[in-house]
């Protein structure tokens, strides 16, 4: 009986990568490398069997890591069931300034009409709110503002006192020179810049002498005779000043104005 033949070749020596710490065997070459991690091989031995005992845990790997982190940061960033704090407070704003606008008469009932924010309890409430400061503010316009007839009574009046002064001025002049002034002594004491013979449009005042009296007039706001309003005429006539004392009085200068300019004593 013939034995089988044997192996005449060496064993193949196995060689430990002291850098990835596999077993392989030992490549051809002066130098040889590791074919998994590229590390010089440089014939250690193998490594010794393990000894059975508790491990060392390995830490997780990096990208572990950053998938957790950024799981939870996906967490924190979810969508919430209410709004996002600033929409809500921008929704806040603009349905206290429709609340302030709603008082706006017409455009501001219209303005709450469209919004979404206010329940219809609160827009009947602003609503009549509205409403009722409108009525305020109109009933206090009418009573208190004038109106153009209550105007024009008032400068009318204002007009009459300012002729009652100048005809004192004329009774004045009549009783110390004997006689009413003439238009041509009235336009010199206007045109001596005497405010009292201006009327309130800024025009002087119309004087007509009679045989027995005078009248001053004014033709209003538009100047010319008729209208109504302020363009209504102011006339009041006076009757002529008694004569003066019998002592006899020089006679007077044709230059002699009316009264003298205020200011001018």
């Amino acid at each position: 009986m013939t034995e089988p033949p044997q192996d005449s070749s060496p064993a193949s020596k196995r060689i430990l990568c002291l850098g990835c710490g596999s077993e392989q065997d030992a490549p051809g070459g002066s130098a040889p490398r590791c074919v998994i991690c590229g590390e010089s091989l440089l014939g250690a031995p193998p490594a010794p069997a393990a000894v059975p005992g508790p491990r060392i845990a390995a830490p997780p790997p990096v990208a572990e890591s950053e998938a957790v982190a950024a799981a939870a940061d996906l967490s924190r960033r979810r969508p919430r069931s209410g709004p996002h704090p600033e929409i809500e407070a921008l929704l806040s704003t603009d349905k206290r300034l429709t609340s302030m606008l709603s008082f706006v008469p017409l455009w501001g009932l219209w303005r709450l009409s469209q919004s979404d924010q206010h329940t219809p309890q609160e827009m009947s409430l602003l609503g009549a709110a509205s409403i009722g400061l409108t009525m305020l503010l109109v009933l206090a316009t009418w009573t208190l503002v004038p109106s153009a007839d209550e105007r024009a009574r008032a400068v009318h009046e204002r007009a009459r006192g300012q002729i009652r002064v100048l005809a004192g001025l004329v009774e004045s002049y009549g009783r110390e020179h004997g006689k009413l002034p003439d238009e041509s002594a009235w336009q010199r004491s206007a045109a001596g810049a005497d405010l009292r013979f201006y009327d309130p449009w800024g025009k002087i005042y119309r004087y007509a002498p009679g045989e027995t009296g005078f009248t001053i007039s004014t033709y209003g706001r538009d100047g010319v005779s008729g209208g109504r309003r302020e363009d209504q005429d102011v006339s009041l006539a006076f009757a002529a000043p008694s004569p003066p004392a019998p002592a006899a009085s020089p006679p007077t200068p044709a230059a002699t104005p009316i009264a003298d300019p205020p200011g001018s004593g």
